[in-house]
């Protein structure tokens, strides 16, 4: 019965933890849409590895990346012809594939230096040194990368794109960080707004066996795996079944409770965050383990061999 119960009131924090998930990966998708953190983190990126303004700004003023950017497009060519404005971090691609980026760097730099490219020949490296800052790293660069006066189109278009890979990778570590401290803050936020203590939660399920069981119960509904393919992540709609939950604050709590009382409060809060932080995929994997281990029961005793 202890390890019936044990289990019964793990599913049920796991529950919590999904749903709050859940919860929270909508609002920072949400923020990151709003405040286009994807693109913004591409283009800090991308410039600081182009490193040199001039090449930085001819990048973004290519006509290539201007037609994936957004609000942007291909410009109106008028009489007489207006300036190109450069693309700033709101308005960049959300997502660049390594052949756009090699393209588009090879038309940058084949404009600065206003060489004549032909289908076999790379970069004019003498006419370029010439119109970029002398101590820009972007021609050693690109002789580390294997490109040279001699290399072709295909093989510049290949190196670039094996360095842009390298970029994005560095550009992926990034986002995920700035996304780790967003997913807490906003766990936090909604862990206080909604009074998700851990601990508290915990507690009424140990006690209270019947909504103890309704989350349970909610659980088993839950889509599980029929192979080796995963199960697909529930939605919020699939898990509404948890509620009523001991959850929200009560009116009647008092603003002048003692250090004794409020230590405990704020450890249960920051439990549920950072629990909350690690991601719905994360607690749906867990609780169909622990769901898998209430139903096969609890393990045997281990008769001693005297019997």
């Amino acid at each position: 019965m202890l390890f019936s119960s044990a289990v019964d009131t793990a599913i049920g924090l796991m529950m919590v933890y999904l749903t709050l998930s859940l919860i929270c990966t909508s609002i920072n998708e949400a923020i990151a849409g709003l405040l286009r953190l994807r693109a913004r983190n591409l283009f800090n990126e991308v410039s600081r590895a182009l490193g040199d303004t001039t090449v930085r700004n001819g990048f973004w003023e290519s006509s290539l990346i201007r037609s994936l950017s957004r609000g942007q497009g291909l410009l109106n060519f008028k009489t007489p012809p207006t300036p190109v404005p450069v693309v700033t971090k709101m308005q960049a691609p959300s997502y660049l594939d390594r052949r756009d980026f090699a393209l588009a760097l090879i038309d940058t730099l084949r404009h600065i230096d206003r060489s004549k490219l032909g289908e076999n020949r790379s970069i004019d490296f003498a006419g370029l040194e010439q119109k970029i800052d002398k101590n820009s790293p972007l021609p050693r660069l690109l002789t580390t990368l294997g490109i040279d006066a001699t290399s072709t189109i295909e093989e510049t278009k290949k190196a670039l794109g094996d360095w842009f890979d390298q970029v994005m990778e560095r550009a992926s570590g990034v986002y995920k960080r700035w996304m780790s401290l967003l997913s807490f803050g906003v766990a936090l936020a909604l862990t206080v707004a909604i009074n998700a203590d851990t601990l508290q939660i915990a507690r009424t399920f140990w006690q209270d066996d019947g909504l103890r069981a309704a989350v349970v119960e909610s659980a088993m509904r839950l889509p599980k795996s029929s192979s080796d393919v995963p199960p697909a992540l529930p939605d919020l709609a699939q898990v509404k079944g948890l509620l009523p939950l001991p959850l929200g604050w009560s009116m009647s709590t008092s603003s002048g409770e003692d250090l004794n009382a409020l230590l405990p409060k704020g450890l249960g809060l920051l439990l549920t965050a950072f629990a909350v932080t690690l991601g719905a995929p994360f607690w749906f994997d867990l609780l169909s383990r622990f769901v898998a281990i209430r139903n096969s029961g609890p393990p045997e005793s281990k008769k001693s061999p005297d019997g």
